[in-house]
């Protein structure tokens, strides 16, 4: 892998990691498709994940530090301090932190229970299968959160349906960002706040995928790396993400999910169609 393939696949990741269309199905499928072999693979994955969780940390700055900054203030003194913007999704930081964790649990358990798995599933062909049976599901989700009167406030319930739904993507081409968008429409969400909730959820599931990288790296030692290329595509990946997450933000906002139903039923096909 040279710096320029570096670079695009850090791009890819950064594009896809927030787009409801898998971040790891396209990384897989690009590497099938132009024969792009990585010496220290699971480090580079490594490098590009941390990237991201970076481009989240730095858009989401204000959420997380009031967060954190409300974590040992009781909600009747901060009420009292008048503060702004102590709530986070319609809910005390406190308890959004808890939700939070809530939520990330089942994909936790479950990654950890299958994870032997992982390498199986990265074929070009699961990749296909999920993107056509995750684009249906974001489709029948957001056909539900259309008609029905949507709440604004996460609760436990919420929560539970979410992180269920995350577990999904566990498997390549299913998209984490969707499957917790969708559970969110399913659970009565409205619409910003389970876009928003799916991408701050997207913290401690990457932090979670970033710390068991270097658990693996430490294990199985690093060897010779090319540190340019990795860090290339590491910064590549941090800066497409920052613009990705404003960008599906305000789309969304205005916009059906019905563009990126119709890529990924599209993909499928080619997948389909060049791969096999």
């Amino acid at each position: 892998m040279n710096i320029l393939e570096a670079i695009a696949l850090g791009a890819l990741q950064g594009i896809t990691e927030f787009l409801p269309i898998s971040s790891s199905g396209h990384l897989i499928v690009a590497r099938d498709f132009f024969g792009i072999t990585i010496e220290n693979n699971l480090l580079f994955d490594v490098f590009l994940h941390g990237a991201t969780l970076l481009s989240i940390i730095v858009y989401f700055r204000r959420d997380i530090f009031t967060i954190i900054r409300n974590l040992f203030v009781s909600e009747r003194s901060v009420e009292g301090d008048g503060e702004e913007e102590v709530n986070v999704l319609s809910v005390p930081p406190r308890r959004f932190l808890f939700l939070l964790v809530v939520a990330t649990v089942p994909a936790v358990v479950v990654g950890l229970l299958i994870r032997n798995l992982e390498e199986v599933m990265r074929t070009s062909g699961v990749v296909a299968t999920s993107l056509i049976i995750g684009g249906i599901i974001i489709f029948l989700a957001e056909k539900f959160e259309i008609k029905r009167e949507s709440k604004s406030k996460l609760t436990l319930k919420s929560s539970v349906i979410i992180g269920c739904f995350q577990v999904l993507s566990l498997i390549p081409g299913m998209s984490r960002s969707g499957m917790a968008i969708s559970g969110g429409f399913l659970s009565g969400l409205s619409r910003e706040h389970a876009i928003r909730f799916s991408f701050l959820l997207a913290l401690p599931v990457i932090g979670g995928l970033v710390f068991l990288g270097f658990i693996d790296i430490l294990r199985l030692g690093v060897g010779e790396i090319d540190l340019p290329a990795f860090i290339s595509g590491a910064i590549a990946a941090f800066a497409v993400g920052i613009f990705v997450i404003h960008f599906l933000i305000h789309f969304l906002e205005r916009n059906t999910f019905t563009v990126f139903i119709i890529y990924r039923m599209f993909l499928a096909v080619l997948i389909f169609a060049f791969l096999f």
